[in-house]
């Protein structure tokens, strides 16, 4: 009876407790009271607490007090939502109640490799009671199981090449198919040369049917060519020229010359051209890449300048073609006015009747969608067209022989390119006259004019305008502005903190100069009266950039302009990197020279870009292609009291070159370290 009373004793107290929270659900689990809400008896949610101390869920207090004005709990007057406020702490303490009791997913469980092990130990352990038929059962078990996981293997390791071999077959249809589409482009473009080849054959035949002349015309012309000859005798002997002067300042058109079309002259541009073959294979198709991309566009973008399309369709008709590029350079275009009037008043020595001779487009540029073959033709020429630089004169820049610091930090020509400067680091300043430097028979060279600076040189540059107005920068950050015809300093400019790196007058407004230091600074100063005393201030502060170019991973040393939209640049990452103002990627990037640690120098021409390196060897490069053209090694300086150095002296390097541009010839100055100025002619 007393188990009996104590039984119902025991239920009626878990009635009385399901009774006193309410008979709500879930009321006989585990919970903490003080985490409840005294209004939903559930864990607080968003818990908020009274000016009377007692915590409510939000909403719950947010409802009490808009429907009663006061505290669910007490009873306290709470008029407004300004008497409950945020309980931060209670909140992070329910949240930790919730994780606890979240309920956990049931993981399955993996087989862990001390199970096979349990397993083979428990079938060793119990074999002596298994009979044949439990072996052979467990066998049967074992063996489908062996057989199952086999194939399983096969099947994955099948499928993995499955895989590898679609998407090798992706690749390889997409590289026959781009092939195709190339080798389509290269026979269409082979059949295209070939009948411009048949139409110059055809038009030089027909120029070269020339009518026997009269006895009387031929007397003329005997009489007339000799006459000029002794003109031409006459004006080479006032101006000093010699035969081998001729010979050598025509030696770059020779191969150019009669011989352009010949056997040795083709052999060699094609020695030239097959050691660079992939990187013309790449810019080949950089030019097609309209034609091959987007085939029929007729994109004619690549087309040059002064060669256009013909107005009107028509036979090509034949023209005297060139002798050779360099040639060909010089051959005047041919206007609709000038062909009026060759047309209005004739050739007097053509013969009667013969049809008039009309030019021809070398390339047919004019044809649909031809434009950028034209200009990879072009490209070819140029670079075939130099194949050596030829030593024409050597100058020192230190005339001691003991000075050990003597860099050749810059070279520049002036506005005509009739003299140069050279400045280093020996503090002068010195200016050469072209023209003696090349025709003396001698090696020894003076300056025309000598300027002394107190600091070591970094930069010259020449004004655009007055002939004798030269400026430098030193390593002390001033810059100065010379008379270049007096060797007397005009004005010193005490502009920047640090070492001043370049100066550089403009060219279309020579009254501005800008310079540029370790200070972080460019300044722009601008000369507002006569030359003799000269007033320079700032000039108003610079737009911000128009671009800003990214690919060099080391320090930027040289920039140059090619055009107006295209420029070079040069870093200590051995490498120049071609760039195109309006985009930010680079266009082509230069390797070949080494640069590391030294301002080795830059220069271009607008076609070829020349740079020094740190193996004392000068290297050009033409713009279309990323590989040296051409390249001129200096030869080891052996000092007065120094030992005989190695062919590759590690502390030796081209420090500065300078192209001589206003002349048919192409010229390079190009200095070193050692203080030997050479200069070179591209033959």
């Amino acid at each position: 009876m007393s188990g009996t009373a104590a039984s119902g004793a025991s239920n009626s107290g878990a009635s009385t407790s399901v009774t006193a929270l309410g008979g709500l659900g879930g009321s006989l689990e585990d919970k903490d009271c003080d985490l409840l809400c005294p209004v939903c008896f559930e864990l607080i949610d968003e818990a908020y607490v009274t000016r009377c101390g007692h915590s409510f869920c939000y909403s719950c207090i947010a409802k009490s007090v808009e429907l009663h004005r006061r505290c669910p709990k007490c009873g306290a007057q709470l008029t407004g939502r300004d008497h409950y406020f945020p309980n931060f702490l209670l909140n992070e303490l329910v949240a930790r109640r919730r994780l606890r009791t979240k309920p956990t997913t049931v993981v399955p469980s993996i087989p862990s490799p001390g199970d096979a092990e349990r397993l083979r130990a428990l079938v060793a352990a119990e074999a002596r009671h298994l009979g044949l038929s439990d072996v052979d059962g467990m066998l049967d078990v074992l063996t489908r199981r062996k057989r199952l996981l086999e194939a399983e293997s096969a099947a994955a390791h099948h499928r993995l090449l499955y895989e590898f071999l679609s998407q090798l077959l992706r690749h390889r249809s997409h590289q026959l198919e781009q092939l195709s589409r190339e080798a389509a482009l290269v026979r269409k473009d082979m059949d295209h040369v070939a009948t411009v080849l048949r139409d110059l054959k055809a038009g030089a035949a027909d120029v070269g049917r020339i009518p026997s002349p009269t006895e009387q015309s031929l007397a003329e012309w005997i009489r007339e060519g000799g006459r000029l000859k002794r003109e031409v005798s006459e004006t080479d002997t006032q101006q000093g020229y010699t035969q081998e002067e001729e010979e050598s300042f025509g030696s770059v058109c020779g191969a150019g010359g009669a011989g352009w079309g010949g056997t040795d002259a083709l052999a060699q541009r094609w020695r030239r051209l097959a050691a660079h073959f992939d990187d013309f294979v790449q810019c080949y198709f950089a030019h097609r890449a309209d034609e091959l991309y987007f085939p029929g566009s007729g994109s004619d973008g690549a087309t040059p300048a002064g060669v256009g399309p013909s107005s009107t369709p028509g036979p090509v008709v034949p023209t005297v073609v060139p002798s050779g590029a360099s040639e060909a350079d010089h051959v005047p275009q041919q206007t609709p006015e000038t062909r009026a009037s060759s047309a209005a008043g004739g050739d007097q020595r053509a013969p009667e009747g013969d049809a008039p001779v009309q030019p021809m487009t070398p390339m047919a540029v004019g044809a649909e969608g031809f434009g950028g073959l034209d200009a990879f033709r072009e490209d070819l020429a140029a670079f075939t067209r130099y194949r050596a630089l030829r030593p024409l004169a050597t100058l020192s820049y230190c005339s001691d022989a003991i000075n050990y610091s003597t860099i050749v930090s810059t070279i520049e020509f002036d506005k005509d390119d009739e003299f140069f400067a050279i400045a280093g680091v020996t503090k002068r300043i010195k200016v050469f006259e072209f023209e003696s430097v090349v025709r003396d028979a001698v090696d020894v060279h003076y300056p025309c004019a000598e300027m002394q600076c107190s600091h070591k040189i970094s930069c010259v540059s020449w004004n655009a305008y007055h002939k004798n107005v030269l400026a430098s920068s030193d390593y002390e950050g001033t810059v100065a502005v010379w008379d270049a015809a007096t060797g007397l300093r005009t004005r010193a400019l005490q502009e920047h903190d640090k070492r001043c790196w370049s100066v550089h007058f403009n060219r279309a407004d020579v009254r501005l100069l800008a310079s540029g230091s370790d200070d972080a600074r460019v300044k722009l100063c601008v000369r507002l009266r006569g030359p003799l005393r000269p007033l320079l201030r700032p000039a108003r502060p610079p737009a911000p950039p128009l671009a800003v170019l990214r690919d060099h991973r080391k320090a930027v040393s040289y920039v140059q302009f090619l055009d107006s939209k295209t420029l070079v640049s040069a870093s200590t990452d051995s490498m120049l990197k071609l760039w195109r103002v309006d985009s930010p990627r680079c266009v082509r990037s230069f390797t070949g020279h080494a640069n590391e640690k030294n301002f080795v120098g830059l220069a271009t021409d607008g076609k070829y870009v020349a740079c020094g390196s740190e193996n004392n060897a000068l290297y050009v490069y033409y713009n279309g292609v990323s590989r040296p053209l051409l390249a001129y090694r200096f030869e080891a300086v052996r000092g007065f009291l120094e030992r005989e150095r190695r062919d590759e002296e590690p502390s030796e390097f081209v420090s500065a070159v300078c192209w001589r541009r206003s002349v048919d010839r192409p010229v390079l100055l190009a200095a070193n370290s050692q203080g030997t100025i050479k200069v070179l002619e591209l033959l």
